[in-house]
């Protein structure tokens, strides 16, 4: 299977990583994408993954679902097709979200945040007590120095 686009060997390498697969899995499976089938040999030549860790990679993908061997002596492998690996993943990280909304559903709601505010310097100081008086709906108590009172007068 040959898919000749202009899609790079790297943007699929990259997109794969983004969803989950380990480097060698993205590299296996891209190069089977380029290629196939092929033997675990021809993957590893071709993808840059060790021999020591083709088998591996490709029983993990196989197990996934995202390989299938397609002749035993010698091993051949083929992609799954790109449009049924989308639908894979789409409806794994479907359960994956809604398991997440699930349990964030059933948490405690969190305490409400903690109004804090990081200011420098005295002009700063006073724009953030200005508009904080200015803001205030019905009662303002404030204990301030006379002269900071006087600056903020215009906003009492």
């Amino acid at each position: 299977m040959l898919y000749r686009t202009g899609v790079t060997r790297d943007d699929i390498l990259e997109s794969l990583s983004e969803l989950g697969f380990s480097t060698n899995e993205a590299r296996a499976y891209k190069g089977l994408l380029f290629e196939s089938p092929a033997t675990g040999y021809e993957i590893a030549q071709r993808a840059g993954i060790p021999r020591s860790a083709i088998y591996a990679v490709l029983k993990r993908l196989e197990d996934e679902g995202m390989v299938a061997r397609v002749e035993e002596t010698p091993a051949r492998y083929a992609p799954l097709p790109p449009s049924d690996l989308l639908g894979v993943l789409r409806r794994r990280f479907d359960r994956s979200l809604e398991g997440l909304d699930s349990s964030l559903r059933r948490l405690r709601p969190p305490p409400p945040p903690v109004d804090l505010w990081n200011v420098t310097g005295y002009t700063e100081v006073l724009e953030r007590a200005r508009t904080l008086i200015e803001s205030a709906e019905e009662h303002i108590f404030c204990s301030v120095w006379r002269r900071e009172a006087a600056r903020l007068q215009p906003a009492f």
